[in-house]
């Protein structure tokens, strides 16, 4: 599959919206995989309000970015939960969010958000832009954008480990949606980006 440039607007989430739900209604799970994965069928939820999305972002303590506006506006989390199958080693299925969303996902999301902060002993004031600490959002499980970052990039933090996975939340979401079957995949290659002290 090939998917438009990466570029923050409207008409790019759109676009990401029509050709995910076109590969996921005919995808089958991988049965060798350890891990969360997207259930075939599963459709983007209907986008959010802007008066919406101001209202999530408080509860993070952030004005939503407009790349992150842009995706919120167009989908919101799954229709159907991600599910792991543990590689078929005899465990049931287990089934949680693959993409959080609002208002179902905000628990998970603060407690993600705070237990990462007291990691690295962060106070609100750390925040204030003369201390060049973006906050973090959480999109995913172990998966944060970086808010007061250009293009948003996306981080994966675990414990002091991080790493990033893309360079910005279109390449994030593309990549994490259609990785193995993107064609276009030159397109999606992370260029070199400074991450402030989440980074170091």
């Amino acid at each position: 599959m090939v998917m438009p440039k990466p570029t923050a607007d409207l008409g790019f989430f759109a676009v990401l919206k029509t050709i995910t739900e076109k590969y996921w209604s005919g995808m089958l799970p991988d049965e060798t995989m350890y891990g969360l994965q997207i259930q075939r069928g599963s459709q983007w939820c209907s986008g959010l309000s802007d008066s919406d999305i101001d209202r999530f972002g408080k509860h993070f303590h952030i004005e939503f970015p407009f790349d992150l506006r842009c995706y919120y506006k167009t989908m919101n989390g799954l229709s159907l939960p991600g599910i792991d199958l543990y590689a078929r080693d005899g465990r049931d299925p287990d089934y949680r969010p693959y993409f959080y969303s609002y208002p179902d996902s905000l628990p998970v999301m603060k407690r993600a958000q705070a237990a990462t902060y007291e990691a690295k002993k962060l106070t609100p004031a750390a925040f204030f832009p003369q201390n060049d600490v973006s906050p973090i959002f959480p999109i995913t499980p172990g998966h944060f954008v970086l808010t007061a970052e250009p293009r948003c990039p996306v981080v994966s933090i675990y414990g002091d480990q991080v790493l990033l996975c893309a360079d910005s939340l279109c390449k994030f979401l593309v990549t994490e949606c259609l990785g193995d079957v993107l064609e276009n995949v030159e397109d999606y290659e992370n260029t070199t980006v400074a991450i402030r002290f989440w980074g170091e």
